[in-house]
């Protein structure tokens, strides 16, 4: 008879709850074989527990196998084909015939030329790099301060996560009413003329930056602060009685114990360079000037114009695919420099 999973200190949760699991059905098949129908026992082999456990097993990865073939390998498939194919109406017929690789020479000269998908990748790197540099140091230490149940922490807790429970869509009509009639109107009451950041195009990209971060800041303040609630309570014990300061605290110990979860919304952070501006679309619609539209708008758009654009706007994300995915894990294999232990 198999022995009992017993946790070990360096198991990870995974392995605790598949050891459970395990034990659970073990019984169960031990019980089933013990009895025949005419309540003898019989003995127990360790194969047919094994096949038990097996077909346990299968059948826990088998749903999701075939959930992830249908609704990403076989529809996605079809994109990658359509990114070879042209679009063309001969005699009122509509058809798709082979264009080989002239979607992707065209999308990468497009790009090399200067002409609008340069300013898209400068934009995507703006809203990208915000993030990053602006946007996270802000969540890290508001983070640490509910960590630190400061006055109020809870209350702002609270009040940060509100904007993720709300429906994007909500939120950006919210926003963009503020700003086109609320800020006019705030003016008016002081006998100031104000005009809508996304009147002109002198400060649309200060307000889409400003949207961005009010969106990105209250779900990372509160992923990052449930981060820290893992750092045991012992290390932070030793440092106080060292007469360790909040600052000291800060940079030496909650910032190095949660660099994996740190770590792993940069490298996350990548795909949305790519695709993490489809509220654009909602905010201005198809007008969307070019000098703030960005890449994940772009391809957005290039799916409304019409179906002579469907293997254009494939072509440049298959291209946009090639580019992420070396670059994501050569931004992991940096940060593994910084910490091995980067779960990713």
């Amino acid at each position: 008879m198999a022995k009992k999973y017993k946790a070990e200190k360096g198991d990870n949760v995974f392995s605790r709850i598949k050891g459970c699991i395990s034990d659970f059905f073990y019984g169960i098949s031990v019980k089933m074989h013990n009895k025949k129908p005419n309540g003898n026992k019989c003995k127990v082999t360790q194969s047919s527990v094994r096949k038990k456990e097996l077909i346990f097993y299968f059948s826990i990865v088998l749903l999701p196998l075939i959930q992830y073939f249908i609704f990403y390998i076989c529809i996605n498939f079809n994109s990658v084909l359509l990114a070879f194919k042209q679009y063309k109406v001969v005699g009122g017929k509509q058809s798709w015939e082979y264009a080989g690789f002239d979607n992707f020479a065209r999308f990468i000269k497009d790009f090399f030329n200067g002409g609008d998908l340069t300013i898209l990748a400068k934009n995507s790197l703006i809203v990208y790099a915000f993030g990053l540099l602006i946007t996270t140091p802000f969540s890290l230490v508001f983070s640490f301060y509910i960590y630190k149940k400061y006055l109020f922490s809870e209350f702002f807790r609270v009040l940060l996560y509100l904007p993720s429970i709300i429906s994007s869509v909500v939120t950006v009509f919210m926003y963009k009413y503020m700003l086109d009639v609320g800020l006019p109107a705030f003016g008016k009451i002081f006998g100031l003329t104000i005009a809508s950041p996304l009147s002109g195009t002198a400060n649309m990209m200060p307000a889409i930056l400003f949207f961005v971060f009010i969106c990105g800041f209250g779900m990372n303040t509160i992923m990052y602060s449930s981060a820290m609630t893992r750092i045991p309570v012992s290390v932070v014990e030793y440092a106080q009685i060292d007469g360790v300061s909040a600052v000291r605290e800060f940079f030496s110990i909650t910032m190095p114990l949660i660099f994996s979860t740190l770590s792993t919304f940069i490298i996350v952070g990548i795909a949305g360079f790519f695709t993490n501006q489809a509220f654009l679309f909602e905010m201005f619609g198809k007008n969307a000037n070019v000098k703030v539209q960005t890449f994940g708008y772009y391809l957005f758009m290039l799916t409304y114009s019409g179906e002579a654009n469907y293997p254009y706007a494939a072509a440049g994300g298959l291209v946009f695919t090639i580019v992420a995915v070396p670059l994501t894990y050569l931004v992991k294999y940096l940060l593994d420099k910084v910490d091995p232990n980067v779960a990713f």
